[in-house]
């Protein structure tokens, strides 16, 4: 394209402050400047920001996006999202960037050929034209040390995504001019072009050449010396062209770039031929290397290595990494003062400090530290408790582990000195000089400012924090008390003299973008809820001793040993607090008597043996049974088949499960905070879609929700989906991946989890059904492109649906081989030559004993997985590499814990979130918030809850609707969709189920008061079939109010009985009787509704209804074509909506419990009850919208 028709492009689309990106402005207010990088299909552009913070950026503009400048725009745009998340300090960052089709430029007279585009950070100049680096590196050779580990990590950063720069030298560093400057490794934008071109079957080697030349080599070819000697033979070769790189070649490149900071580089001899000259400067710089000896020895060796002549006896990038960060005190020694090594660092502390009282009152000392006295025990307690100490990089300092104090000042204290028995925050020593100010930060004096002790459960997680950071041995340390007047200036100054600076030491220790501000407040809340599902657990367990002969037979007398119960709850803060609510912990024969209702394991308990004051978790335990009735808060009584143990403890049967859950939670949750780019997304998920033209015609027949599936196939890495009932998000998904696989084929693995075997089996029938791969509920063949497989523990094998039996790995297995003996029998009918038949029936044979390598390769090679959360773990998928999967889709996202999401988050690198935060969320959400609030207020510093971060907390957990809170973009576009056509009920239903639970914001209330729905019915309005009773015939949704019915009050725990009989009597009414697939019914033809699993234990008690009955919580995600809904709630007993509601006043769950219905919905309840107590709430909104639809019940159950 003409440069002078780009140029209108830019100033139309980027300039200004009516531009529609942006805005931008031309440095200096100029000529725009166009420069070519690749002829027709990549162009860069540098601009200004015009949002007044006048910051430099750089506008990529990519031609061709049918072909080649889209791969390489694709490309771009998904490295240049995760390199931004990351926050690297030496990788770019993007601002925005789109695709603009033809359609919306020819609209504004700018042509008919569409572009891609991304806007990143600019920097003023790159190293190789900045003429002051050298000196100012040579200058500085720690700093050049430290910039030099950014870049490599940030090198090594772009190859775990998969990613080459292919280009590294001075002209693709830019120098951003912060104090001190910062480096960042740019220009890769190219890589997968010059991969495209290299590889092109259409192009002769010389064209190929050319192409290969123009991307690696500046005009002036100075970049020519820093390209390692494989590079050399691919430009200036003779031959066929062979691409030989890897992620060493660009290390040759950085080696090379880094040598020229502390030495001078030879010339390449003009007189050679270019790849011969190439090889002879290698030869050149790996001599001066190694023969200068003012470097120091561990840099030479290091630098040697990476320009080293072959790719194999190079370093990698994260090898460079890791000898950078181990050696870096040995990489920088030779710049540190001679005479500082032998003494000890100095250590101060202030024993006036709070602090330091805490170690008196912990008796760690035995003299409070404000006399001589124990300020001398606090020396001789610090030098002997880091005598072999380890030195770590807090990144976030105390604040994670001290609940009170300024968090500002906490995360000030950075380097943890790890102790035998406390840890110790420090940071630089600032004396306090005349008039309250304060001296320079010091570089070799330290000061205790925090102090935590080892033996905590604070103490505990700063353990296993400090096991995955870089760490350095304590050198020698002298501890010294500091006070406001001691000791003197010229003490102090004596004391300094000729010591070792701490800088050498903390430098080789602090990461690159490691996690702060918001980050922290995620990893807290993530601990703080796992502790808070840990303690839950332990609270059903309960210390008990047999009161008798625990060996005999029958019945045994279990008596509660409050003792170690309490020994137990006093090793957590967490767990002592949740304990003093009998409503969280009741006393021992209350938790039990309330087994005897628990729904599947009536009266079933287990118990475990007592491991030095601890219970001994094991899968196995022995069960015993609770004898109904009551014998005292202290005592329960249980029969059992053999023996128990005389001292133990016993809960609930069927914990372990959740035990194990817990603990894979506790597993993914370090995965997850390792990963930056995912934590940042599920923070604020933001990103740029792909190329739309390459799923064209993808789920057209899908009508409104066809560009949902679009966008769920280009969005990356993060994509968010709310799906309202009935609105079809099952359909949507499944078309994405049916999609995505036709388009990868083998290559491309997708890993689909729900919470629950229900949904998840749910949405695997539809997806393998549209894949070809399940049809009338059975596999098909397994000669396809997609591998299936759905995985689940052993204990889990009975819960999978039938259908999905099938795609077990055992059963795959067996049909595979069954498959391969059945292909050998039709190859052995054939005519074959004799050594061809014995090698066939051979290879028959061997068929039936490669079951266990075939079991391998299936696992492996499986390319559609399905899991739950809980098992989607690498055990059972096969992997623990963070990449295993290419994507992974998540339903039921809202229903989740976050701590359950990030078990199969962290398997894969592209995430995919489908829900409804307006339905039930996460198991009993709302005890965890007010637990959460009550922590907050508590003030004890091990439950670690800071001042004001209960509500940050909160979000966290609510993950999934904080998507849809938190509109902030920074210019990207935010990746959250919600659909809003549904298909599931009748249009009356659906105006109910809109207006109340999923309301437009963006318009007036109606004319009744309330608002506006965004939901919108597809589906024709077909009746449901019942003829009687006549009341109902032409109806879709009804309240029968039981008001002035008598025997329909309430009863506490909660049951109705009254209401209970009428739903029966209506059940037998109905004509015809709803029957699965006969009278115009569906396989779900009715549906019985309950908020309350006593109303439940009623109407499975009854011939009439049971089988059809279900709590609302256990309906989620199913329908059915008729639904009763019983209500319960008929009385008043107090001032507030919940005396009067119980958990009915929960929006989520009214909601469920309303849009299950396809074509009739019947709600049996008190109507004035409801209307009047639940003013303020959802059912203010309901009950108006349903006053036009309420009969008396006995107008139809006695008609």
């Amino acid at each position: 394209m003409p440069s002078g028709s780009l140029e209108r492009i830019v100033r139309e689309l980027f300039i200004g402050p009516h531009s529609t990106y942006g805005p931008y402005e031309v440095p200096g207010g100029g000529d725009l400047v166009v420069s070519e990088r690749l002829p027709g299909l990549l162009y860069a552009i540098d601009l200004m920001s015009g949002d007044g913070r006048r910051e430099a950026v750089t506008l990529l503009i990519y031609r061709g996006v049918t072909g080649l400048g889209g791969q390489m725009w694709d490309q771009q745009a998904k490295v240049l999202i995760r390199t931004t998340a990351l926050e690297h300090p030496a990788l770019p960052r993007v601002r925005e960037g789109a695709f603009v089709d033809a359609e919306t430029l020819s609209a504004k007279g700018l042509g008919d050929e569409g572009f891609a585009f991304v806007v990143t950070e600019g920097g003023p100049t790159a190293l190789a034209d900045e003429e002051s680096a050298l000196p100012v590196l040579r200058a500085q050779p720690v700093y050049a040390v430290q910039q030099f580990h950014l870049l490599a990590d940030a090198l090594a950063t772009l190859h775990g995504m998969g990613v080459l720069h292919r280009n590294v030298w001075p002209g693709t560093v830019l120098v951003y001019p912060t104090e001190p400057a910062r480096l960042v490794l740019a220009g890769f934008e190219m890589s997968v072009v010059v991969a495209n071109l290299l590889r092109a079957a259409d192009q002769d080697a010389a064209r190929r050449r050319d192409l290969a030349m123009t991307a690696y080599l500046d005009p002036g070819r100075r970049s020519l010396r820093y390209q390692p000697p494989e590079r050399a033979a691919l430009l200036f070769g003779t031959g066929p062209v062979e691409v030989v790189e890897n992620d060493r070649t660009d290390v040759y490149g950085l080696g090379v770039t880094v040598a020229e900071w502390f030495l001078d580089l030879p010339e390449l001899d003009p007189a050679l031929p270019p790849t011969e000259a190439v090889g002879r400067f290698g030869e050149e710089l790996r001599r001066r290397i190694r023969t200068a000896a003012d470097l120091p020895l561990a840099l030479r060796e290091l630098l040697e290595q990476m320009v080293a002549p072959t790719p194999e006896s190079r370093l990698g990038a994260g090898e460079v990494v890791d000898r950078i960060s181990r050696r870096y005190e040995a990489l920088t020694n030779v710049w540190t003062a001679p005479d500082a090594r032998d003494l000890p660092h100095l250590l101060t502390f202030m024993p006036l400090e709070p602090a330091y009282r805490l170690l008196y009152e912990w008796r760690f000392i035995s003299f409070d530290p404000v006399t001589a006295e124990g300020q001398k025990e606090l020396v001789e307690l610090i030098e002997s408790d880091l005598k072999h100490g380890q030195l770590a990089h807090a990144p976030n300092g105390a604040d994670p582990y001290l609940a009170s104090g300024d968090p500002e000042r906490k995360r000030l204290a950075q380097h943890l000195l790890m102790g035998e028995r406390a840890a110790w925050f420090c940071q630089k020593y600032q004396r306090r000089t005349g008039l309250g100010a304060t001296s320079a930060p010091m570089d070799d004096v330290l000061v205790v400012k925090y102090v935590v002790p080892l033996n905590s459960g604070r103490g505990s997680r700063i353990r296993a924090s400090v096991a995955r950071e870089q760490i350095q041995e304590l050198p020698p340390i002298e501890a010294f008390p500091s006070t406001p007047t001691s000791p003197p200036a010229s003490e102090l100054s004596a004391m300094r003299q000729g010591r070792p600076s701490w800088v050498p030491l903390i430098e080789a220790v602090s990461r690159v973008g490691r996690p702060a501000g918001e980050d922290l407040t995620y990893e807290q809340a993530y601990d703080w809820l796992l502790e808070y599902l840990g303690v839950e657990l332990q609270a059903r367990e309960y210390a008990y001793r047999v009161d008798g002969d625990a060996d005999a037979p029958g019945t045994r007398r279990l008596v509660w040993d409050r003792q170690r119960d309490d020994d137990r709850k006093t090793n957590s803060a967490m767990a002592t607090l949740y304990a003093t609510d009998p409503r969280r912990r009741p006393d021992f024969g209350d938790f039990f008597s309330l087994a005897e209702s628990e729904d599947g394991t009536a009266g079933k308990l287990e118990v475990l043996e007592d491991d030095r004051g601890q219970p001994r978790q094991t899968r196995n335990a022995p069960t015993v049974r609770l004898r109904p009735g009551r014998y005292g808060d202290d005592v329960i009584e249980v029969t059992a088949a053999g023996r128990i143990p005389a001292v133990g403890w016993i809960r609930p049967a069927g914990e372990f499960g959740s035990r194990v859950s817990l603990n894979r939670q506790f597993d993914a949750r370090w995965a997850l905070m390792a990963n930056r780019l995912l934590v940042n997304q599920l923070r604020r998920p933001t990103g740029i879609a792909g190329l739309r033209h390459r799923w064209n015609g993808v789920a057209a027949d899908l009508g409104d929700a066809a560009a949902t599936v679009v966008d769920m196939l280009t969005f990356n890495p993060m994509f968010v989906l709310q799906g309202p009932p009935g609105t079809g998000k099952t359909e949507v998904a499944a078309r994405a991946v049916d999609a995505y696989l036709r388009d990868e084929g083998r290559g491309g693995r997708v890993l689909i989890s729900a919470q629950s075997n229900y949904a998840l089996d749910n949405l695997a029938a539809r997806v393998l059904g549209r894949c070809g791969l399940l049809a009338d509920g059975k596999p098909t063949s397994t000669d396809g492109e997609v591998v299936a497989l759905r995985v689940t523990s052993t204990s889990g094998q009975d819960r999978v649906d039938e259908a999905l039996r099938a795609f077990q790995l055992d059963a795959v297995v067996a049909r595979r081989q069954d498959e391969l003996r059945r292909y050998a029998d039709r190859k052995l009918r054939e005519d074959l030559e004799p050594a061809t038949r014995s090698i066939v029936a051979e290879w028959r044979e061997l068929v039936r004993r490669i079951g266990p390598e075939l079991t391998d390769r299936i696992r492996r090679a499986a390319n559609l997985v399905f899991a739950t959360c809980a098992t989607a773990t690498p055990e059972l998928l096969g992997s623990g590499a963070a990449d295993a999967f290419d994507w992974v889709i998540i339903e039921e996202a809202a229903k989740a814990w976050p701590t359950e999401l990030a078990i199969p988050m962290t398997r894969g690198v592209r995430w995919t979130l489908i829900g409804d935060h307006r339905q039930l969320g996460a198991h009993r959400a709302d005890d965890v918030q007010r637990f959460l609030a009550e922590c907050a207020l508590s003030g004890l510093p091990d439950l670690a809850v800071p001042a004001g971060r209960a509500e940050q907390y909160g979000q966290v957990f609510n993950l999934f609707g904080s998507f849809f809170a938190d509109r902030r973009t920074g210019g990207l576009e935010r990746p959250v969709r919600r659909l809003s056509r549904q298909f599931r009920m009748r249009e009356n239903i659906c105006e109910v189920v809109s207006r109340a639970f999923y309301p437009d914001e963006a318009r007036d209330a109606a004319p009744d008061g309330f608002p506006h729905g965004i939901l919108t019915t597809g589906r024709a309005d077909r009746p449901h079939g019942l003829r009687h009773p006549r009341h109902l015939a032409d109806r879709s949704v009804v309240w029968l109010d039981t008001s002035e019915r008598d025997g329909c009050e309430d009863e506490e725990a909660w049951r109705n009985d009254g209401e209970a009989r009428l739903v029966e009597t209506l059940v037998g009414r109905f004509e015809p009787q709803p029957a699965p697939g006969r009278h115009g019914f569906s396989d779900q033809p009715l549906a019985i509704l309950t908020p309350y699993k006593a109303q439940l234990d009623l109407f499975n008690q009854s011939d009439a209804t049971r089988g059809l009955a279900s709590t609302v919580h256990a309906y989620q995600g199913r329908e059915a074509d008729i639904v009763l809904v019983s209500l319960v709630r008929s009385t008043r007993r107090g001032p507030e909506t919940w005396h009067n509601l119980g958990h009915l006043v929960k929006p989520e769950l009214v909601n469920v419990m309303l849009s299950r219905a396809r074509n009739l919905l019947v709600l049996v309840g008190n109507y004035p009850h409801f209307a009047d107590s639940g003013r303020g709430t959802c059912w203010e909104a309901v009950c108006g919208l349903l006053a036009g639809h309420v009969l008396p019940i006995g107008e139809v159950v006695d008609a």
